[in-house]
């Protein structure tokens, strides 16, 4: 008895979902968008398979031998992952990924959309970035691969023709799916076909996404439902560091952040917070221990009093958050703080650690008492409404102080100075 045939192939259309047995190039609906669908390698993918059967391999990581990078995603990017990067306009969005791009394709092709660039822009952008490396320029131009083609399909099909490890989309806004729709839709709508095709291929991808006048990731939010990574890259073009922050990270933490610094060869690791060798003058300010992720960084807290009505001015600190301190600065120890405020934070970067909120007081109480503080004093707790200083984590920053600043750092904590009073008092005796 001859055995039936089994088909290997299927043709579907995207408009009705209605499934053709026989190669067609219209559907019934009306539709021309006929995809074909190989049953055997979908099986084969999605079958249902015990645990045991799983290849960890088809999970493993991409190195983009870029160390601040690698840290945030947790060593580099998965097989199969999608990753969605984010940020203010010249935040350095592009200028990453075409380094990522660089370092990669010296041994491995990538796949770069240019859907708001020219080929040719993306280019300059690259030779700029490589005349201050150490990347083999006769290696990266035939490997890193640029297309105009922002057509899903038509995209589908240059990923299998070019089988890259590493795909780079920039950006999702200008991708169009295979539906007719517009804003959030077509997002959307790119951004479901792309996280198919990663998946089909087992090869990651690198979605470029703008933001909103709040500086919040734009489109739909289930777009953020989709990948498996969702990165921020903050930074004002108007400084020159940039850091690099996961709000998703199914591979990873997402309380680590990469420290970038914008030079005129691109992105490079920079080291934030201050020298305390060139604190050698007693002032109106104070130090402070941050956290970033897993590193520890001592940033300066200066503060100024003057002017005539209470507004606060600060940079790199959270406005509201030192409007609440001044207020708890005038209700607990009853002071006549009615001039404007303003602070600063010194060595780069924003501090919104509230393990900072004794040193931001300090440095507001010696501009106001007109006392300079000891170069030394570093000062850690959290300041509740009720006057008194707290904190979780503080002893392992003790710990880092000890190891690494034992003769230039007097920690203050909540263990010798419990509240705002005491603080006062100390200031008051300098």
């Amino acid at each position: 008895m001859k055995a039936k045939a089994v088909l290997s192939t299927t043709w579907h259309c995207q408009d009705c979902h209605r499934i053709h047995k026989k190669p067609t190039e219209r559907c019934i609906c009306g539709s021309w968008k006929i995809v074909a669908v190989d049953r055997a390698s979908s099986i084969q993918k999605h079958g249902a398979r015990s645990i045991a059967q799983v290849d960890e391999r088809d999970a493993a990581r991409i190195d983009t031998y870029d160390a601040e990078l690698n840290r945030v995603l947790g060593g580099g990017i998965v097989l199969g992952s999608q990753i969605a990067i984010s940020g203010e306009p010249a935040a350095g969005k592009s200028t990453l990924l075409t380094q990522v791009s660089l370092e990669i394709a010296e041994g491995d092709p990538v796949l770069y959309v240019c859907g708001e660039e020219t080929p040719a822009q993306v280019k300059g952008r690259a030779l700029r970035l490589v005349r201050g490396s150490s990347i083999d320029w006769s290696k990266v131009e035939q490997n890193l691969i640029l297309t105009e083609t922002t057509n899903i399909l038509g995209l589908e099909k240059e990923i299998a023709d070019t089988s890259p490890v590493l795909v780079i989309v920039d950006s999702i806004a200008s991708m169009q799916g295979e539906r007719d729709v517009a804003g959030g839709a077509k997002v959307l709508d790119a951004a479901e076909h792309l996280v198919r095709i990663s998946k089909k291929t087992n090869v990651p991808l690198v979605i470029v996404a703008h933001v909103t006048k709040d500086s919040v990731m734009a489109g739909p939010r289930a777009f953020e439902h989709l990948v498996d990574v969702a990165l921020h890259l903050e930074g004002d073009r108007r400084e020159q560091h940039r850091f690099l922050r996961a709000f998703k990270n199914r591979f990873g933490a997402t309380d680590e952040v990469g420290l970038y610094e914008m030079t005129a060869n691109g992105l490079r690791s920079a080291k934030i917070g201050v020298d305390l060798a060139d604190r050698t003058i007693p002032q109106t300010s104070c130090l402070t221990l941050v956290s970033e992720g897993s590193r520890f960084f001592v940033h300066e807290i200066q503060a100024a009093v003057g002017g005539m009505v209470g507004k606060v001015h600060a940079r790199g600190l959270r406005g509201d958050r030192v409007a609440m301190l001044a207020a708890l600065l005038r209700n607990q120890l009853s002071l006549m703080l009615q001039e404007e405020l303003f602070l600063s934070c010194v060595g780069g970067g924003r501090v919104d650690d509230p393990l900072a909120d004794m040193a931001i007081c300090a440095a507001i109480l010696s501009s106001h008492l007109r006392k300079v503080l000891p170069c030394s004093w570093l000062c850690l707790g959290e300041l509740s409404p009720t006057g008194f200083f707290s904190g979780s984590g503080i002893s392992k920053r003790v710990a880092f102080l000890r190891q690494h600043f034992e003769q230039t750092i007097e920690a203050k904590t909540p263990k010798d100075t419990p509240s705002l009073q005491a603080l006062f008092d100390q200031i008051s005796a300098l």
